[in-house]
């Protein structure tokens, strides 16, 4: 007998919004449990067949979280009439499943490469769901700056995730082996959430834990069955911990140094439309588009001893000869010729996250924010307390390399 778990798994789900399925072909579930994939028909409803660029989606992989929480919406119509005190018609409207996930990050199960049971390759796709579409550029770890080789070693292999303008549709698998049928009493449930967007996602570096995320999803429809289907693929990657953890900031024009900090925040806000992609026929959402900016932001904890960073938010400049904002600079009425026009600085430079194997023998992640603004300061005191110092920044994103944003993965092992 085969144990099953209760867990998360994910995988790709490429052919969800496609519009000659979604018109042509009757709606049919499509997780094939024997392959544990999704398995696309084709056929459509007036005969013929639909050509995909994907016969199926990626197989599921596990992923190894802490907590899930998972809500189907049907957002529904209701008539409020004048004679009677309450709802006098009540229908389904739009159909609408979301949820998130929180846990640790193991970076090369959630976004390296792996090879199904036919021997083909694929990325596990949460790291792309994250950073949005692409195929990752393969790296090294010699390619990127400091990190360096495992000990006694040469560079090790590693893939490259960029922040991207496109979605990248999934498929999350929630299965729950202590669901209990009343009919027979026996046990076991799976529910498949079908054309899934990863829409805002947390990375959190803090003193004393591990690397961990919180991620919400949002979906087109749902598939519901009687049996637990686990996945139980291997979890092959480590947690990175604080213990070896580097944090580097260089300034413009300035030179690197470490950051000491409490606690590190890295949050990417996306907007998934949710109203626009409703039309009507359908409670299914069409498409699955993001709405508006990437918001890539975050805060950093700092050392209670900190001042630097705080002088260069609060003066706008690391020059300690200037002690305000625009000194010996004239409100309103400033001349070019003898620099007195405002220039409103906002402190700016490279921040940099290196993760390692809790034992510090190989890279696991790099993080890289190209250009991160300090744009605010907090600081408070309570009694005999130690002060908390905060510094918060938002990324502003290039089209050069060195100011994108992305993030590096390395294989665990050789």
């Amino acid at each position: 007998m085969t144990v099953q778990y209760s867990e998360v798994a994910i995988a790709t789900d490429p052919e969800a919004y496609n519009h000659d399925l979604i018109t042509t072909v009757l709606i049919a579930p499509e997780y094939s449990s024997t392959a544990d994939r999704i398995v696309y028909n084709t056929t459509k409803a007036a005969g013929g067949t639909v050509t995909l660029a994907h016969a199926s989606g990626s197989p599921f992989r596990t992923l190894r979280v802490s907590s899930t929480t998972d809500t189907v919406s049907r957002s529904v119509l209701t008539e409020e009439a004048f004679d009677l005190p309450s709802y006098t018609a009540v229908y389904g409207g739009a159909y609408k499943p979301s949820g998130s996930i929180e846990g640790l990050m193991r970076f090369w199960d959630f976004g390296g490469q792996f090879q199904d049971a036919y021997s083909q390759y694929y990325y596990s796709p949460f790291l792309m769901g994250i950073m949005g579409y692409q195929t990752p550029t393969t790296i090294s770890s010699a390619d990127v700056d400091s990190v360096g080789c495992p000990t006694g070693g040469s560079a090790i292999a590693g893939l490259r995730y960029e922040l991207s303008t496109l979605p990248a549709t999934v498929a999350i698998k929630i299965t729950d082996v202590s669901a209990r049928h009343t009919a027979d009493s026996s046990r076991g449930s799976t529910v498949v959430y079908r054309g899934c967007g990863i829409a805002n996602t947390e990375i959190t570096l803090a003193a004393e834990d591990f690397v961990k995320f919180t991620a919400n999803f949002s979906g087109r429809s749902a598939e519901a069955y009687q049996t637990a289907y686990s996945s139980s693929t291997d979890v092959t990657d480590e947690p990175a911990v604080f213990t070896n953890a580097e944090l580097r900031f260089t300034p413009d024009g300035g030179s690197v140094s470490n950051l000491l900090c409490k606690n590190f925040t890295i949050s990417l806000a996306r907007t998934i439309d949710e109203t626009n992609t409703i039309l009507i026929g359908s409670e299914f959402k069409i498409d699955m588009v993001y709405s508006g900016v990437v918001e890539l932001r975050g805060t950093i904890d700092m050392d209670p001893n900190e001042w630097d960073r705080l002088y260069t938010v609060i003066a706008g400049s690391s020059d300690v000869t200037k002690e305000t904002l625009d000194e010996e600079k004239l409100n309103f009425n400033g001349d070019t010729c003898n620099g007195t026009v405002l220039a409103n600085a906002i402190p700016a430079g490279r921040l940099e996250i290196i993760l390692h194997k809790p034992d510090g023998t190989r890279p696991v992640a790099y993080f890289n924010i190209g250009t991160a603004k300090l744009t605010d300061m907090t600081r408070s005191k309570r009694g005999q307390e130690q002060y908390t110092k905060s510094i918060s920044y938002v990324a502003q994103v290039g089209s050069v390399t060195a100011d994108k944003f992305y993030i590096d993965v390395f294989e665990p092992a050789a």
